[in-house]
């Protein structure tokens, strides 16, 4: 049958029965196959099941249920999230209650899982006040389970209600028209007996809430900071009473927004007990700090360890009447060693000066210093700190506007700084950080005034050659240096090759002296944009032996995410507020910015 040859007329009829009894044959055949192939997935089903019933046996016997339950409780502690946590299903604690029925009971009977929280008010439906009620009522009451979880455990709750930010609505005229207003703040206040640690960002009109506490309603109190939002009043908010300033275990306090002078030289709290001190606004208009009710505060506060405050000097912001030079007692806080000072509006050189000459803080390791009006100074102001004994080694601060001898002088001066932080501020226009009309006599207009630029990140690059001197290892600027920030202008160009040079004569080229840098963060505009960098690819062996570099850009993107804020509800919003991090050392972390 396989030849060439071709059937004659009478072997046609014997080929095709051949052919009809070949296909029965195929056809019984393939049914066979199927059969065998329902029988052969069959018994791999059986074979899946034998070895799961084989694991789930073992389970009992090993892994994780045969752990006691404080093991496994002590396990689902380390779940947690560094910050407060927040109500989603998907994260823990709660997530840890959605796996098996033991999980989720020792996951409920473990108070320490629920002893924090961070409550983000759910944004409005509007003109559906039934709605929000009942969504508001249900949220309060999810809460209260919470916390209940938490057994007599101290709490730590951060409580965010910035709902007019997003939908710019005047709350307080609406304040009686939906109990949603106040509602939440109320079932937090509910627990006060226990809080430890509490951060309120709220409206103004939600303070009388907390001027119904008393310290003996706060006896745990050790931690609180209150922002208020979009405030635009012309009292202190701070004027109001608020007696849980005065409970016996504070030794925290944040106040952001709202306060004066006259309300913070009149606050009633145990200033003695203070370690933490912040008093900072995100509201430059309607907040003031004078310099002279900043240091009587200070004088107060013996055992401050961290203090971020915000002033200004005594002078109305349209009189250009120089007031008399600021004379100020010794400020003595023997133990302070963060200290952050930002100078908004009208900030003298004289009284900056001032302040810090007044000042007497022998274990001071971290100095941060801003200002929101940049301004040409010809000596930076918080050089009398180091001209006495000081354990300095950590700085922060703008470096726009004072002269370039002035900043050299300060890099030399302070050879053992560990950290060092540069900063343009993000506003800077090229001729915003000229002499300021009050300062009490201009500069010489000859003077060659600092901008944060190429020429410096030059200037701290060991062993290269500038104004065509011989390099020095002996003498390069802060040989000590381990983590470095630059945040440079948005209209300031920096090219690679610098940077490679720079970070590459503090790294594998580091000339004998100079310690060899860990951590590099660069934030700046690109020289070409919609280029690539060459910087990672070129640091890669830098990168691989240590050195932590961050390179991040401003762009479009970045713009957008300023001026575009979309209401959008999310519970894990501004939990920030709750993170603990440490505010003296470079952060690489992903921000506002792009990322190579």
């Amino acid at each position: 049958m396989s030849g060439n040859c071709c059937a004659t007329k009478a072997e046609v009829p014997l080929v095709r029965q051949a052919i009809k009894e070949l296909l029965q044959k195929r056809t019984y055949i393939e049914s066979r196959v199927e059969l065998f192939k329902i029988l052969l997935d069959d018994l791999h089903r059986q074979l899946d099941n034998v070895n799961e019933d084989i694991r789930s046996h073992h389970l009992y016997i090993y892994g994780i249920h045969s752990l006691p339950p404080e093991l496994i409780q002590k396990i689902f502690f380390f779940c947690l999230p560094s910050t407060n946590c927040a109500m989603v299903a998907t994260e823990a604690p709660l997530v840890l209650t959605r796996v098996c029925r033991q999980w989720r009971e020792a996951a409920l009977s473990t108070p320490e899982l629920w002893s924090r929280l961070h409550i983000s008010v759910p944004l409005q439906d509007l003109g559906v006040e039934d709605k929000n009620n009942g969504v508001m009522v249900r949220y309060g009451q999810a809460i209260t389970t919470w916390l209940d979880r938490s057994g007599n455990l101290p709490l730590s709750i951060s409580f965010i209600d910035d709902r007019s930010s997003y939908l710019q609505l005047d709350y307080e005229e609406t304040a009686h028209s939906s109990i949603s207003d106040s509602y939440i703040l109320g079932v937090i206040a509910s627990f006060s007996h226990r809080w430890a640690h509490i951060n309120l960002n709220i409206a103004y009109h939600h303070l009388h809430i907390l001027a119904h506490l008393t310290e003996t309603d706060v006896p745990l109190l050790r931690k609180i900071q209150i922002e208020i939002l979009r405030y635009h009043g012309t009292d202190s908010a701070l004027g109001q009473s608020l007696p849980l300033l005065r409970a016996p275990s504070i030794k925290e306090i944040s106040f952001w927004n709202g306060w004066s002078s006259a309300a913070l030289s009149s606050l009633a709290t145990r200033w003695e007990n203070l370690s933490t001190l912040s008093i900072i606004s995100t509201e430059y208009r309607n907040t003031e700090l004078f310099m002279d009710t900043a240091a009587t505060v200070l004088n107060r506060c013996q055992n401050l360890v961290k203090c971020h405050i915000q002033m200004r000097s005594r002078i109305p912001v349209d009189d250009f009447n120089l007031p008399e030079p600021l004379q100020l007692a010794p400020i003595e806080l023997l133990h302070l060693q963060e200290l952050r000072v930002r100078f908004d509006g009208v900030a003298l050189e004289q009284d900056i000066t001032a302040f810090f000459h007044a000042l007497v803080v022998p274990e001071i390791r971290h100095l941060e210093l801003r200002r929101h009006q940049p301004q040409a100074l010809q000596q930076l102001p918080f050089m009398p700190l180091l001209l006495r004994p000081h354990k300095i080694d950590t700085m922060s601060f703008v470096a726009d506007g004072c002269t370039m001898e002035c900043l050299l002088d300060f890099l030399r001066s302070i050879p053992s700084l560990r950290r060092l932080a540069l900063h343009s501020p993000l506003n800077v226009t090229p001729h915003s950080w000229l002499p300021f009309p009050l300062t009490p006599t201009a500069p010489p207009q000859d003077l060659e005034y600092v901008r944060l630029n190429e020429v410096v990140l030059n200037h701290l690059t060991p062993n290269l050659p500038l104004d065509d001197s011989e390099s020095d290892s002996s003498t390069a600027l802060c040989p000590s240096l381990e983590e470095i920030e630059f945040r440079f202008s948005p209209d300031v160009v920096v090219s690679d090759d610098a940077i490679i040079r720079f970070l590459r004569s503090r790294t594998t080229l580091a000339p004998e002296g100079v310690a060899r840098l860990t951590n590099a963060s660069f934030f700046l505009k690109r020289a070409v944009e919609n280029s690539s960098s060459k910087i990672h690819p070129e640091m890669r062996p830098e990168r691989e032996t240590g050195l932590n570099l961050n390179m991040s850009y401003y762009s479009q993107r970045w713009i957008d995410r300023l001026t575009n804020i979309y209401p959008i509800f999310t519970p894990f919003r501004e939990i920030r507020v709750s993170e603990p991090y440490d505010d003296w050392k470079p952060r690489f972390m992903p921000g506002m910015f792009e990322y190579d």
